[in-house]
């Protein structure tokens, strides 16, 4: 394994990703007990939540009723640098700015562009807490972008579904959405050469993950 994918299993172990944690022996990047949420479903908040150091979230991200008397929530419009770790939302904007191509509608999640720092090093991921059906494309592009600007990434955090009907852009193919998660995943890896990380929903082990994530609470 090389060091390079070590400081991007360390990005993985140093945060809690919505309700998910990947359970690796890798040392931490921060000191702090951290959570980083993509988007306002109560899906996606976990009843750990009170518990953390820092809950980050994009700023102006609708939080749910059961979770508004937190008082750990960093709002994050930039980035936040939290010890070894960078976080960075990325919107709809960004990524039509960057690509230039036309989103007709807001990404059902905020993405997540979370850099991680060792000394001289450093390792990116991006991380997606929930997907539409047409938003593979969207990443796959973002992501040639990046690289073409000098901007390494490493490894990218992708929901991994089982059937889904008439929601996320599916219509009545149960496997519509997960077949099109799994085309992403390996043209990444493919053509970028990106490490694949998956955070079941409710899949806990797609054929194309590296390392899957497990669900650490139930939600409120």
């Amino acid at each position: 394994m090389s060091e390079e994918y070590g400081l991007a299993e360390r990005i993985l172990t140093s945060a809690q990703y919505d309700r998910w944690r990947f359970m690796l022996s890798a040392q931490k990047l921060c000191r702090q007990d951290v959570a980083v949420i993509s988007h306002s479903h109560i899906d996606a908040w976990s009843a750990n939540l009170p518990q953390k150091d820092v809950v980050v979230i994009p700023a102006g991200l609708r939080v749910p009723e059961n979770h508004r008397g937190l008082r750990n929530i960093l709002q994050v419009e930039y980035s936040a640098r939290i010890d070894g770790l960078s976080l960075t939302p990325i919107y709809r904007s960004t990524v039509e700015r960057l690509t230039t191509l036309r989103i007709p509608k807001k990404l059902h999640a905020v993405w997540w562009h979370i850099k991680g720092t060792s000394g001289p090093e450093e390792a990116n991921i991006i991380f997606l807490g929930d997907m539409d059906v047409s938003e593979g494309k969207y990443l796959l592009s973002f992501v040639g972008r990046l690289l073409e600007l000098n901007r390494a990434v490493q490894g990218v955090i992708l929901p991994s579904y089982g059937g889904v009907k008439y929601a996320h852009g599916a219509e009545s193919l149960p496997q519509q959405l997960a077949q099109e998660v799994e085309r992403t995943a390996l043209e990444l890896r493919d053509l970028y050469g990106l490490h694949l990380f998956a955070a079941p929903h409710p899949l806990p082990e797609p054929a194309w993950a590296e390392l899957s994530a497990v669900e650490v609470s139930n939600n409120v």
